[in-house]
């Protein structure tokens, strides 16, 4: 039998639609300037600026508009030399070449002096335009000007196209709540020092591994043994690169701020220890929860957290605190949410959401 074709075009992005209309747009300012200067430099800039988030258009609009002031000043300044101290004679000659060679790393040390050196790329790429491909025009002065005209409408240009958004119907009476570790990681939800000293001597004498989830000042740390076994080293090296955990070694036994404690290991094994937890007499004061992970067949793993640390403590919480009644939760595991969204690594949650929740409308909002 035939194996199915899985393959299909994806969906073309907002990044796509958006750089489409923003390209057509340079060109309707460039009939409009009556065909004044260069609309390629006005799309490249409307291209290099268009980003998914803002703080990465923003940034790159300044490194855009920074080099091409940087690049057009001294491709300004060579422009003169040739024209004004050697009479047109080093053009498109050798020496002439050498001296752009030279300017080339004035540019760049500039960019080093007025602390951007980031832009560096970008004022060589305007500076080299200016020197190497349009010296001998008929007006250098006026490619100059367009150059750095073109570069500013094509930043303006991204700058409104990224940031016009179609209506949308906003639901501002519903809480979402996201999956993360089943439990709100903050301080009302950490252990006492007591208490974390009770459950990591007990898993310390037992010889288990185990990480140790902290909230320190708002960051999640999270605090792990030597790592021996193949499978906690494969837990790091997923898990360590992500900008929302900090992984640290320990040096000695950690019982403050500790919001839950992860153990992972074979089924057995973690079944064994189960209900050696089950039996001690201090158990009442946390909640143990036992589950069979998906991503790693034929082991299990047991998260510790006091016994308040419950999803319905905190959406309870929550709830009185945003003054909100209805919820929706979402998150990658079948049946345990009311929206349930593959754990892709991408951006579907988003997507799914705004979807579902946030429909393009185009009445108006009531205001209530």
């Amino acid at each position: 039998m035939a194996a199915e074709n899985t393959f299909h075009f994806p969906k073309p992005g907002q990044r796509i639609v958006r750089s489409v209309i923003a390209v057509a747009c340079c060109f309707c300012v460039f009939y409009l300037r009556n065909r004044e200067g260069i609309p390629f430099y006005s799309a490249l800039a409307v291209l290099q600026c268009i980003q998914p988030y803002q703080d990465s258009m923003a940034q790159v609009a300044k490194k855009r508009v920074t080099g091409t002031f940087v690049g057009a000043f001294w491709g300004l300044v060579i422009i003169l030399i040739q024209m004004y101290l050697f009479h047109g004679s080093l053009m498109d000659t050798f020496p002439g070449y050498m001296l752009i060679s030279l300017f080339t790393g004035i540019v760049i040390y500039s960019t080093v002096v007025l602390n951007c050196k980031n832009t560096a790329y970008f004022s060589c790429v305007v500076f080299l335009s200016i020197t190497v491909m349009h010296m001998t025009d008929e007006s250098p002065f006026l490619f100059v000007f367009n150059r750095v005209l073109d570069t500013l409408i094509g930043v303006e240009i991204a700058l409104i196209v990224n940031t016009v958004h179609l209506p949308r119907k906003r639901q501002k009476d519903i809480l979402f709540v996201s999956g993360i570790d089943d439990t709100l990681l903050n301080q009302k939800y950490q252990m006492s020092t007591s208490q974390a000293q009770t459950i990591c001597d007990f898993l310390d004498r037992k010889g288990i591994s185990y990480f140790t989830n902290c909230v320190v000042d708002d960051l999640l740390v999270i605090y792990y043994d030597q790592l021996i076994s193949p499978l906690h080293q494969e837990v790091y090296e997923r898990r360590h690169r992500s900008p929302h955990r900090n992984y640290v070694q320990k040096t000695q036994s950690v019982y403050e701020n500790v919001v839950y404690l992860y153990l992972l290991d074979k089924k057995e094994i973690m079944e064994k220890l189960y209900r050696e937890l089950m039996e001690q007499e201090w158990i009442d004061s946390y909640r143990v929860a036992f589950h069979d992970p998906i991503r790693y067949p034929g082991c299990a793993n047991i998260k510790i957290y006091i016994k308040d640390a419950t999803r319905e403590n905190m959406l309870r919480n929550l709830k009185a605190l945003l003054n909100l009644d209805k919820v929706i939760t979402f998150g990658s595991v079948e049946g345990r949410y009311d929206v349930c969204i593959e754990d892709t690594g991408k951006d579907e949650m988003v997507k799914t959401l705004k979807k579902l929740y946030e429909p393009v409308g185009l009445e108006k909002e009531t205001v209530r």
